[in-house]
Parts: structure tokens; sequence; C-alpha cells
């Protein structure tokens, strides 16, 4: 059972998300520097959660240029040599 707030327990369990896709090597151009942000919007006058409004994760990534991959560097307008 978890008893901390829910904004920051859904803010926890993406950061290991996060870490363990990192980790398993499927987005391998990722860096462990991250932060992550879950902001939720509740009922006039009241405590209740309404709904989530924003879900941010910023992270650190591999620069394109030393990257092996380049299926994956793609997104980047980078072709490999």
């Amino acid at each position: 059972e978890d008893f901390m707030p829910l904004i920051h327990s859904m803010a926890t369990r993406l950061g290991k998300m996060f870490a363990n896709v990192r980790k398993s090597g499927l987005l391998w151009w990722l860096r462990p520097d991250r932060k992550t942000q879950v902001t939720t919007q509740c009922g006039d006058g009241s405590v209740a959660l309404q709904k989530i409004h924003t879900v941010v994760i910023p992270t650190q990534q591999a620069a394109p240029l030393n990257a092996t991959k380049c299926k994956e560097c793609a997104g980047y307008g980078y072709t490999g040599p």
C-alpha cells in the first residue's frame, strides 16, 4: 500500500517506468538525468481530484553524432555516415 500523496506517487511511478525502459536498452539514447512533474485539477472548493491536467518528463538525450544506432537517430534528422 502507498501512503504518499497521489500526485507524488504518480510522478514516482512514471519516473521508475522511464528508468526501466532506459535500462532495458529500448530507448538507448536516453540519459539518466530526468525530472517528472504531474499537474492535476481539483473540483471547486474541494480536494477531490477531477483530472490529470499535465504530465511533463524532460530528459537528457545522447547527441545524434555520438549515437551508434542510426535508425533511432532518424528523429534528429541525422542519417549517419
